[in-house]
């Protein structure tokens, strides 16, 4: 991901889209962006890209509290503004979503704003001991092929295709969901506090960690697995514009399963 600078604002635009598109090109002349960021007088990133230039966006730069304001040049997207939308003189409507902290082994800190994904690397299936005390509560000791966690930001339709619940993007929850084929054991809502405790137990086999489809961890056999999860005192602000904010809004719940009848 490459950045520019225009007034007090940071552009940052993935390389492959720049090499590709010429419409992006042509948006990121300094005179267009000029034009577009003279009006904005707090400072913000503008991010150009797609989906995953935004996330990368957000996991490099959310200790700023800088708003962000993406803008879509690719074919399919939630968390951008469509750039048809981004004028002269527009006007944007900024929306709050929460991150979240994890911690692995007592030792590295990372965060996550759409999923963390828990998998084995082999045919053996997980053992998890998933409890958050501070609430009382603790999942069933069930035995299973994947574990997700997800914030409502977007990325609960990854949810959905386990065939469990969805909540609405604006939601200030979590959903746990192992990956299990059980019709009585359904997804857990939970509330966005307290801190969700991750432990493995009786077969440890390897397992992945993934934070927004970024792997942070690879185990070996045996190895013991302590995840802490907790809501970050930062958030990350989303800057939509005025007239595109209605549609942006639509599309993001559709993308998460939701349907107008």
């Amino acid at each position: 991901m490459e950045s520019k600078n225009i007034w007090n604002h940071t552009v940052f635009y993935d390389t492959y889209h720049f090499k590709n598109k010429p419409e992006l090109r042509e948006f990121l002349r300094d005179n267009n962006l000029e034009r577009l960021l003279s009006h904005i007088k707090e400072k913000v990133f503008v991010v150009c890209g797609g989906d995953g230039t935004a996330l990368s966006a957000i996991w490099e730069n959310y200790e700023s509290w800088i708003p962000i304001l993406p803008i879509n040049f690719w074919t399919i997207w939630f968390l951008l503004n469509d750039k048809d939308y981004i004028k002269e003189n527009s006007q944007y409507v900024e929306r709050e979503y929460p991150l979240f902290e994890v911690t692995y082994n007592w030792k590295k800190q990372w965060v996550f704003f759409n999923e963390i994904n828990i998998y084995p690397r082999t045919w053996k299936v997980l053992e998890f001991d998933v409890s958050n005390e501070e609430d009382n509560w603790r999942l069933p000791p069930l035995k299973w092929d994947w574990l997700l966690i997800a914030t409502p930001a977007w990325s609960t339709w990854h949810n959905k295709s386990y065939g469990w619940v969805i909540l609405s993007h604006t939601s200030k929850k979590l959903i746990i969901t192992p990956k299990w084929d059980m019709l009585e054991w359904k997804s857990k809502i939970r509330e966005g506090t307290g801190t969700i405790l991750i432990n493995n137990f009786w077969r440890k086999p390897e397992v992945g960690i993934n934070l927004d489809w970024n792997m942070i961890a690879k185990t070996k056999d045996w190895d013991d697995i302590s995840i802490e999860i907790q809501k970050s005192k930062q958030t990350v602000k989303i800057l939509i514009e005025e007239s595109y904010f209605p549609l942006w809004d639509e599309k993001v719940l559709e993308g998460q399963g939701f349907r107008k009848f």
